[in-house]
């Protein structure tokens, strides 16, 4: 959660860094807002407004709060005034108009969901004029095009490309440092899109690619880019270098340091990418580029899971069967995980925050199916692992005695996932870290 000391401290490193070059940042959104915006969202979809205003007062106090910290005092009312007032409004009239016409369309999510940055990069913007620097606040969405994918918007490079230029050229880096929100974009119409949760790192590269910036650097709360998290296991392996192919695989496992969509951009244009540390700038880092070095070994932990699991004869020689279950979750907007058949089976898996009892009636309604929930899945990165009879003895003769629900392969052969209980997850994680590093 951001506090106004952890505030303060980022704007520190970003006005060292501009001392020595120009920089333009891009802001995430404070976790503790995300959560409370998600839960205002769901209530003014059930039309109930007061828990709303509740909600939307807290934000408000605590933002109140937080700037009261990092502004002078005799400056802070008309800070707030100018630049805070008119975005709680903003978001109030929204939330007020979802929650009368009980409207749950995307458009209207994305318009609530967008609130997430807005509000943390303005913060940063005062934190950095505190320090006798000039800032400017720039929304994403007037610089990012995209199609009318409301959640998961795809970009307009060409488009994208053309206003960053326009927009950004004006600014004079030397007197400034421009704080850009993160991870939406506007479409043809004007609506407010997103390019999915997470995104703060893909429009860093977007806009990095567009204007052609030297490197990309992203701050997160720990250094290097580690074999796995040093704050659950002892001693895990860091790596100074990593590949771009590499990294795509281990963010497509679930890596939360880069979303999946930062490698594109980072592909073509070359773009050298750093991952530093806010609690420790002065640590070292992992730069991620072209390298050409031995594949790195890398594991991944996601708890929470659901399995589906289906069993009918009338599988076999099927061409209809999975098409049919696949389209259920595809109608509720639910992603598919990981996916297993044989010639009478069909598994496949989700997130169990996407577990909903209409999705399980329908299912039921036609299939015999079996749903185990309380899953862990753990990813092990290795090129061509499949392939290594040797390491897949291993891990499987590590897991002796430990229940896998499910195994699967990735197309690439450089990923294999397994599905364990929740409550052991750990324990095997720590088994697979000791026998793989």
């Amino acid at each position: 959660m951001w506090s106004s000391l952890r505030i303060l401290k980022v704007a520190q490193i970003v006005i060292d860094s501009h001392k020595k070059e120009n920089c333009l940042v891009v802001v995430s959104a404070m976790s503790w807002i995300t959560d409370k915006l998600l839960e205002l969202a769901k209530y003014a979809w059930k039309w109930k407004y007061p828990k709303v205003k509740k909600i939307l007062d807290s934000i408000e106090r605590h933002h109140k709060t937080t700037l009261l910290e990092i502004v002078w005092i005799e400056n802070y009312q008309n800070i707030w005034d100018k630049n805070f007032k008119k975005k709680f409004e903003e978001l109030e009239l929204i939330s007020k108009w979802t929650s009368l016409l009980w409207d749950v369309s995307e458009k209207y999510q994305a318009s609530i969901w967008y609130f997430w940055e807005i509000l943390s990069s303005l913060l940063l913007v005062e934190a950095i004029k505190e320090k006798w620097l000039g800032s400017i606040w720039l929304m994403s969405r007037d610089l990012i095009r995209t199609d009318k994918n409301y959640l998961d918007a795809k970009v307009d490079f060409k488009k994208t490309k053309s206003l960053v230029s326009k927009k950004l050229s004006k600014i004079n880096y030397k007197k400034t440092i421009p704080v850009v929100t993160w991870f939406a974009g506007w479409d043809l119409d004007w609506n407010t899109t997103l390019l999915a949760r997470w995104g703060s790192d893909y429009v860093a590269t977007i806009l990095w690619e567009a204007t052609k910036s030297d490197s990309v650097e992203i701050w997160t709360d720990v250094a290097w880019i580690f074999s796995w998290d040093p704050r659950i296991i002892k001693n895990p392996v860091c790596f100074e270098k990593l590949d771009y192919r590499v990294c795509a695989e281990l963010a497509l496992a679930g890596a939360k340091v880069l979303h999946p969509k930062t490698i594109s951009p980072m592909v073509r244009s070359n773009i050298p990418v750093y991952v530093k540390s806010t609690l420790e700038p002065e640590k070292n880092w992992t730069k991620i580029c072209k390298h050409k070095e031995k594949w790195v070994k890398w594991l991944n932990l996601n708890n929470n899971n659901v399995l589906f699991h289906f069993t009918d004869n009338t599988m076999f020689w099927s061409v209809w069967y999975i098409n049919e279950i696949t389209c259920i979750f595809r109608k509720n907007n639910i992603p598919i995980d990981s996916i297993t058949t044989s010639e009478v089976s069909f598994t496949c898996s989700i997130k169990k925050s996407d577990l909903s009892k209409k999705v399980l009636k329908e299912l039921k309604k036609t299939w015999d199916v079996e749903i185990i929930e309380n899953l862990s899945k753990i990813s092990v990165v290795w090129e061509y692992i499949w392939y290594n009879c040797k390491v897949m003895q291993n891990i499987f003769n590590t897991l002796e005695g430990h229940k896998i629900y499910l195994v699967s392969k990735w197309a690439s052969f450089n990923n294999i996932t397994l599905f364990v209980d929740n409550n052991k997850s750990k324990e095997i994680l720590e088994l697979l870290h000791n026998k793989l590093f």
